[in-house]
């Protein structure tokens, strides 16, 4: 005989846990991010079960963490999904005169590398840093 689901085994998701989002600092590499100590300052309010959606301030990748285990001072999570965006992006060093690069609040910016100019600034992605350098720098 089949066991069937209990109505005291169902409930609306967010009746268990929370989502939190996280924008880390541009200095901080994804796989610093899953290390437990990086959790320390707000480690008591990510509880098992809660999940996290990371994205940087230059949205280059969007991740979902879950929390397995928290004490005092750690967190330890798993990654459910981490989708890098932005994979084209060409190195400072390559011989281009130009570089496009994340400037936080200025967002993506076009910098010419002989003196350091902006000649763009304010763009929402890559996408459009480099689109403003293929038709009014070409």
């Amino acid at each position: 005989m089949s066991k069937n689901l209990l109505q005291n085994r169902i409930r609306p998701a967010d009746y268990d846990r929370l989502v939190w989002s996280v924008t880390p600092e541009p200095s901080i590499s994804f796989d610093e991010i899953l290390k437990p100590e990086y959790w320390t300052h707000v480690a008591k309010q990510l509880l098992p079960g809660a999940r996290i959606e990371v994205v940087p301030e230059d949205k280059s990748y969007f991740a979902e963490l879950f929390v397995r285990a928290n004490t005092d001072t750690s967190v330890n999570v798993a990654v459910l999904r981490h989708i890098k965006f932005d994979d084209t992006a060409k190195s400072a060093d390559s011989g281009d005169p130009y570089e496009i690069k994340h400037r936080g609040g200025a967002g993506w910016s076009v910098i010419r590398k002989a003196d350091k100019t902006v000649v763009y600034e304010k763009g929402q992605s890559r996408v459009e840093a480099e689109r403003f350098l293929e038709t009014e720098l070409a």
